[in-house]
């Protein structure tokens, strides 16, 4: 009798599995069986276990496997592909039955990191595929939802997020900064939120932009009061305020919630990732935002081909003017920056 540690990096990963000719990309998959130690412990096809791992922006496609599977998630945060789409995070245990469509897509701002467990069995892609991915079609909605997703993860690297990826945003100081000037930004978007609700009487969707409203009426004066007024910012934001009095309603719920709100959720999250005290408005976005830009979404089923591309192309539009608007606020967060360091020199001199 005795204790054995294996340590993760000594099992060997799996990332790419083919199958039918085609290669596909799994994430990062480590059978407990690859460790030799583990293998001499277990009697062989009593249980597979595995670690499986996610990047940022990494896509497990949907797919079904012919065992029960069970998903233990140990980190991170991600969407629940498939007929049973949802969020799924950390410490949720995820039940997937034999035949069940399932697929993980980390757009949540963070991957995602489990242990994988199959009982009776050996573990998935021990020694074979064991997985079949789906092979329908795309539907409209599926196109404009992926469509969307793309230009989300372009916006990633713009300068606006790049203000917390490069460590601008830990100083306490330079965050005051950037809140005061998302302020103006945070107060159109407020006027948004009204725009749309008055000009909306239709109850399919009137029912959904009232809880919407609801749940942010007032969340700008979470931010520092500002005296700010920057021209750009207002044009770029009033842009969006003139959309909700010119488009139809399935067009308003794509600008606000596949654009504008996915847009937070993403960047909220992204946020907390690199400050350690992100303050009341961060935090309770990245709560919210998720939800936010879930909701509607089954009123895109419908969508004809010709209403698809009509969709992609103000998909396109809004993102380019949001980003616009997002690089502004960087753009004079920076010069705010600045211009306090110069003070606080010539203070010194």
């Amino acid at each position: 009798m005795k204790v054995r540690v294996i340590s993760r990096n000594s099992i060997p990963t799996i990332s790419k599995i083919n199958v039918d000719g085609e290669e596909h990309y799994i994430g990062e998959v480590q059978p407990f069986s690859g460790s030799e130690t583990f293998a001499d412990f277990m009697k062989k096809g009593s249980t597979g276990i595995s670690f499986v791992r996610l990047q940022p922006g990494e896509e497990h496609k949907v797919h079904t496997h012919d065992v029960n599977s069970l998903l233990i998630v140990t980190a991170g945060k991600a969407t629940l592909l498939g007929p049973d789409s949802r969020p799924v995070a950390q410490n949720d245990v995820i039940c997937i039955d034999a035949g069940a469509q399932h697929g993980f897509r980390c757009d949540l701002g963070e991957g995602l990191e489990g242990i994988s467990i199959q009982f009776d069995s050996e573990a998935l892609f021990e020694n074979k595929p064991n997985i079949e991915f789906a092979t329908r079609p795309l539907s409209t909605a599926d196109r404009l939802i992926a469509y969307n997703e793309e230009k989300c993860r372009d916006i990633e690297s713009s300068p606006f997020f790049e203000l917390f990826r490069n460590g601008t945003m830990q100083d306490e100081d330079n965050m005051t900064m950037f809140k005061t000037r998302l302020r103006q930004w945070s107060g159109l978007f407020q006027h948004i939120m009204y725009s749309r609700q008055f000009s909306t009487v239709d109850k399919l969707f009137s029912g959904i932009f009232l809880e919407h409203l609801k749940e942010e009426l007032g969340h700008d004066e979470m931010l520092p009061e500002s005296g700010y007024w920057d021209p750009e910012i207002d044009a770029f934001g009033n842009w969006f305020v003139l959309k909700m009095l010119q488009l139809d309603n399935l067009e308003k719920l794509v600008v606000v919630h596949l654009v504008l709100e996915k847009c937070a959720d993403v960047f909220h999250s992204f946020a907390k990732r690199y400050i350690s005290e992100s303050g009341e408005y961060i935090d309770a976005h990245a709560e919210l935002d998720h939800e936010h830009s879930e909701l509607g979404k089954e009123l895109y089923d419908s969508l004809t081909e010709e209403q698809y591309v009509s969709m992609e192309r103000l998909c396109e539009h809004s993102w380019h003017m949001l980003e616009l608007l997002l690089n502004r606020v960087a753009v004079l967060t920076l010069q705010d920056i600045g211009a306090e360091e110069r003070s606080r020199e010539v203070a010194m001199a």
